[in-house]
């Protein structure tokens, strides 16, 4: 890309994480690193990133000037700087995020309101002859929309909070100031060209999505970045090799007395039923992981594997093929027992809408019908 556009500049608006608590606090700092190493020029924050680690370990990693402390306290204690400053042959760039009220974390975001801090940034960039000024405005659309006639100077808005929806241009109503909304989890970028006349008056601003799907080859210096990913997501995620605690029992039987046993066993006495699964989307799960490269991958094994997480479960270690795709216990619960009674007990749980909605959510799966999907399941 930078080929092509030699002055291109890379921002990327934060949320790079999940959460600031539990095992997956250390992907905020591991995207933000890698994402520095791949040449992005400012990278903002969201609230999924402001655990007292991911701060701890960019302030050593000494990259805290790509990164964009808008009006978090955690990150302007560390040196971040609210605004980046971007030359480039074409322009001088300015960059600034401002992060909505509406996360307000304790006494994570500065006491100025988000509009009072924002007027004071742009002041200072136009002091540093910003000839571009971009606004990241972590927080919802309608708030930014509601900023952005007080702020005629700026030239570009991102809207960075994320709802699991594809990056497009956000509609205003006086087809104004360019604005546009998050990406989906980082299944597209946007690709926006920027012109303006001599005397600094816009001329053109346009927004192209770019899906990152597999019309664009992988990239060979992406491969050690991805294995580095999916080496410490296993660690910090809990690897197979870490027993899973012991789980309370349900509908009356404990894991290790109705362990899972497979499809396979299912097929013993539901033949019609197993074979028509064998032909659905469920039965080959794991394959798509296979592909991607992600079979190894804690975050996908969940809803690509049975019990993946749980006592008797699928692991990544042991070699278990009768556990592999979303088999029958995936969605009717564990089978062991009722096995061992020969068809004498029924323990299984009640399969509906909720059993889907586990992996069908609207992160994984926002197409996602109950009524016309289920047709397909067997």
């Amino acid at each position: 890309m930078r080929k092509i556009y030699p002055d291109l500049i890379m921002i990327d608006g934060g949320d790079m994480g999940e959460s600031i608590h539990g095992p997956t606090v250390w992907k905020s700092a591991e995207l933000f690193k890698t994402m520095r190493s791949l040449g992005y020029d400012a990278i903002g924050l969201g609230e999924r990133d402001l655990a007292p680690a991911f701060f701890e370990e960019i302030s050593q990693s000494g990259a805290k000037e790509t990164l964009l402390s808008g009006n978090y306290k955690p990150a302007v204690a560390i040196g971040a700087a609210p605004v980046r400053l971007i030359q480039r042959k074409s322009a001088r760039v300015g960059v600034v995020e401002v992060v909505s009220s509406f996360f307000q974390q304790g006494q994570s975001l500065e006491p100025k309101d988000p509009k009072t801090f924002l007027q004071q940034q742009l002041e200072a960039m136009q002091q540093q002859k910003a000839e571009v000024m971009v606004v990241i405005y972590h927080g919802p659309a309608n708030e930014a929309l509601a900023l952005r006639p007080s702020f005629p100077g700026v030239d570009l808005w991102l809207i960075s909070h994320g709802v699991y929806q594809p990056m497009a241009q956000v509609p205003t109503s006086d087809g104004g100031v360019l604005v546009v909304g998050p990406g989906d989890r980082g299944r597209e970028v946007g690709l926006i060209t920027l012109e303006k006349n001599r005397k600094g008056v816009a001329r053109s601003a346009k927004f192209h999505q770019i899906i990152l799907d597999d019309r664009i080859p992988d990239s060979p210096k992406a491969a050690p970045i991805q294995e580095r990913f999916l080496k410490r997501s296993q660690t910090a995620v809990g690897q197979s090799s870490v027993t899973p605690p012991p789980e309370p029992a349900r509908n009356g039987f404990a894991a290790h007395d109705n362990p899972f046993v497979g499809s396979e066993v299912c097929r013993l006495c539901h033949e019609e039923i197993y074979n028509k699964w064998r032909e659905t989307k469920h039965a080959h799960a794991l394959e798509t992981l296979v592909t991607k490269k992600q079979s190894t991958n804690p975050e996908c094994l969940p809803c690509h594997s049975v019990g993946f997480g749980e006592q008797t479960g699928y692991t990544i270690k042991e070699n278990q093929p009768y556990l592999v795709a979303v088999g029958c216990e995936m969605c009717h619960g564990r089978s062991g027992y009722h096995v061992r009674a020969d068809d004498q007990t029924n323990n299984f749980s009640k399969t509906t809408e909720a059993t889907c909605l586990r992996c069908h959510n609207k992160e994984n799966s926002p197409k996602f019908v109950y009524a016309e999907y289920v047709k397909h399941v067997h």
